[in-house]
This record gives C-alpha cells, sequence and structure tokens, in this order.
C-alpha cells in the first residue's frame, strides 16, 4: 500500500516536517484513521490518513488485520505485536534489529523501478 503526502498539515494543526509534500510513502500499517509510515528520518511514525491520497491501495499479503473496539489494524505479524512500536521508540535493542531487518528484506524483495 502506498500513499503520497498532500497538504503538510494534519487535520488536528500539526506539521509533518518529518515528510516531503507530494513525496510517495510505502504504508507499513494501519491503526484505525492514522497510517504508520517511514518517515524522511527513517522512523515509524503514525500520521493522520486525512493528510495522504492513496496511488496504491494493495496491502500486503502477510498482513494481518484485527479490529479491537471498532477500530481496524493492520500489520505484518511482527510488528502487529502489542508493543512493538513503543518499545522500538523507546530504544529496545531487539526491537530495532527485527524491524531493520524486516525493512532490509522488504527493500531487496520490491522490484527495481527503471
Amino acid at each position: 500500500m502506498k500513499v503520497r503526502l498532500v497538504p503538510p498539515v494534519a487535520a488536528d494543526g500539526k506539521r509533518y516536517s518529518s515528510l516531503t509534500l507530494g513525496a510517495e510513502y510505502e504504508v507499513l500499517g494501519i491503526e484505525g484513521d492514522w497510517l504508520r509510515l517511514l518517515n524522511d528520518r527513517g522512523e515509524p511514525v503514525l500520521y493522520d490518513t486525512a493528510c495522504f491520497e492513496i496511488t496504491d491501495s494493495t496491502e500486503p499479503e502477510d498482513w494481518g488485520s484485527v479490529d479491537e473496539d471498532g477500530v481496524r489494524y493492520a500489520y505484518p505479524p511482527v510488528w502487529g505485536c502489542p508493543g512493538f512500536f513503543e518499545d522500538w521508540h523507546d530504544g529496545v535493542p531487539e526491537v530495532r534489529e527485527q524491524f531493520s531487518t524486516a525493512i532490509a528484506q522488504r527493500s531487496a524483495s520490491r522490484p527495481k523501478q527503471s
């Protein structure tokens, strides 16, 4: 799944200075009305869906999807574990390594653009 940043400001007024206006980003996961993207700083952060247009709605085959209290969560299996991204942001070495390895594997398996 891919999206393009349209307005530089979210509905709540927050500026997304860590993203590039008009750039296309691969969606790493979905949490309700939020998309987890790898921003320009290499951080997996949640962003408001209102700031993006979908350029490719195809979700990866390895995503698992669950509904909790009417909120949809969709992620690859390891990333969908409760607390995974909290641990990433807390700098837990094992989680950082798992994430880096998975991102490298995804990049390596992606077809080269000409």
